[in-house]
């Protein structure tokens, strides 16, 4: 009888001792992308959606379809109080203005929001660019960015019909430089995807030796580009993409002229205007 009593004391001694390690445990959420919630599963709809509350208090929603795996774990020594990077929930702080590295293993091309960077090179019949864009992607439809870049441009038909990109007769040609806004989506969530974007800006035309000798000025214009291409993923965070683009482009000049009448009298003519023209081109971008 004394034995079977120490035998039943035992048994309530490991079911209370499993039981406090179970309580002390805590839920691990992996997600596909890489980042980790530790903290407790408060809300499950099943085959749906998970709400996990961290470390801090912050509760995080996550769909079922982006859930890795689901395990009961020893707290760690140190939590992390903030919430894994572009994985902020609406009422934290946006992810692009904390200040601490990227460090997602997911593919660029699966991970909802992140910050993206691209050089693309734009060659044209009368008219070549580079570009350069840093900006967020909160999701596959919305890329955005500002842009700069350097624009060599001739207003003429064609470059070899007597006015090219430094032709000192035509304010419009030459060297632009752009600032704009960049916005761009991509149609599948996959690592080689159709792909679109539209521009809006502002780009300044900087006076050089070759239309200041013949008294032009110019000041540049409003611009705008749309293009529509298809981009290629690799298995890690950078990407190259080709596409077909049309930019639009405009300039307000100022053209003196010294010339004289029939009777030999020299008078000056000034004329002031705005240009505007639609360019087609081919773009080159890498993007990281």
């Amino acid at each position: 009888m004394k034995n079977i009593k120490y035998l039943f004391a035992a048994a309530l001694f490991f079911i209370a001792t499993g039981a406090f390690a179970q309580n002390n445990m805590e839920d691990v959420m992996y997600l596909k992308n890489g980042n980790v919630y530790r903290g407790s599963i408060i809300e499950q709809v099943p085959g749906v959606s998970y709400k996990v509350q961290i470390a801090g208090g912050s509760i995080f929603s996550v769909t079922v379809s982006e859930v890795e795996k689901i395990t009961k774990e020893h707290p760690q020594p140190t939590q992390e109080v903030a919430a894994p990077r572009g994985e902020d929930d609406f009422h934290m702080m946006p992810s692009f203005m904390m200040h601490h590295r990227d460090t997602s293993r997911a593919p660029a091309y699966l991970r909802k929001r992140k910050p993206f960077s691209e050089l693309e090179f734009r060659p044209g019949i009368n008219n070549a660019s580079i570009r350069i864009v840093h900006g967020y992607k909160f999701g596959r439809f919305g890329f955005v960015g500002i842009g700069i870049g350097l624009d060599a441009v001739s207003f003429s038909k064609r470059m070899s019909d007597g006015k090219n990109i430094f032709d000192n007769t035509d304010p419009n040609n030459g060297l632009y430089l752009p600032l704009y806004i960049h916005y761009s989506g991509e149609i599948l969530r996959k690592r080689i995807t159709p792909y679109y974007y539209l521009e809006a800006g502002y780009a300044a035309h900087p006076n050089n030796p070759f239309t200041e000798n013949h008294g032009n000025k110019s000041y540049g214009g409003p611009i705008a580009a749309a293009g529509f291409g298809v981009k290629f993923y690799s298995k890690g965070k950078a990407s190259l993409a080709l596409n077909m683009n049309v930019n639009f482009r405009s300039n307000r000049f100022r053209t003196t002229y010294n010339t004289t009448d029939a009777f030999g009298n020299a008078y000056t003519y000034t004329h002031t205007g705005t240009t505007g023209k639609v360019f087609g081109a081919l773009g080159l971008c890498v993007g990281f």
